[in-house]
């Protein structure tokens, strides 16, 4: 074969077979879990590329090498990553995700004043028959600009320091209490009356109120099962919730 058979045999070789190798693509989340409103970051672990594109299954893209991002929704979603190299070969990976809500199932009470802001006891023990001198209230729990969505807990009759803390679930077996990314208020409301099916106005006295945001509060944490407690406070008042990713 003369040179210049040769020149063309090395071409020819050249336009059939890649000058760099194919990417090797990988990826992850972290967190493992992801929520909604919670940040996640794509951990890219993929070898052999220059350049990547990212598509993350909800009409929004990337460029970014390991892209963070948040999901508004809970749902299943399928992120790809396409990873090109120098020489323009492309390779892709894509993984489905499941984004998760938290649901709240338990609440726990961990302390309250069990004076007013005045230092006076919440209720008469002279009143009604065997009443005592500590207050008899419900809970609000809900988003603040949401009054169809508040969760109103049954009366925690003559609550003592003695009994506390104390825990109870939410609605076990119904409709599932879903935490959103938005401001909630948790109220303290003192109940004086007889009955709640008959109730004058005056027959309640707020304690307090909290506004708090359950997705981000700083303290949450969330165990490898999905299962974790946020704490919310204030003064003398201290809650904790028990939630689970769904």
């Amino acid at each position: 074969i003369g040179f210049f058979g040769i020149l063309i045999f090395i071409a020819s070789c050249n336009d059939e077979d890649p000058l760099l190798p194919l990417p090797v693509i990988d990826f992850s989340t972290d967190p493992e879990l992801i929520e909604v409103g919670k940040d996640v970051r794509f951990e890219n672990m993929t070898t052999n590329a220059s350049s990547y594109k990212w598509d993350f299954g909800d009409g929004r893209t990337s460029t970014y090498i390991s892209p963070t991002i948040q999901y508004d929704e809970s749902g299943t979603y399928m992120v790809t990553l396409i990873a090109y190299t120098d020489d323009d070969q492309s390779d892709s990976l894509s993984r489905e995700i499941d984004v998760q809500e938290r649901v709240l199932k338990a609440i726990q009470i961990s302390s309250i004043p069990f004076v007013n802001s005045d230092g006076e006891d919440w209720d008469d023990p002279t009143g009604q028959p065997d009443s005592t001198k500590y207050p008899d209230f419900i809970l609000a729990i809900g988003p603040s600009d949401d009054p169809d969505r508040v969760i109103i807990t049954p009366i925690l009759v003559d609550l003592a320091p003695f009994e506390l803390p104390i825990s109870f679930e939410l609605n076990p077996g119904g409709d599932p209490y879903i935490f959103t990314n938005e401001d909630w208020e948790l109220t303290f409301i003192d109940f004086d009356g007889v009955d709640l099916e008959n109730f004058q106005e005056t027959d309640f006295e707020l304690m307090e109120v909290i506004t708090f945001n359950p997705v981000i509060i700083p303290t949450s944490s969330v165990d490898e099962d999905g299962i974790g407690f946020i704490q919310v406070s204030l003064g003398q008042y201290s809650i904790d919730f028990l939630f689970e990713l769904e």
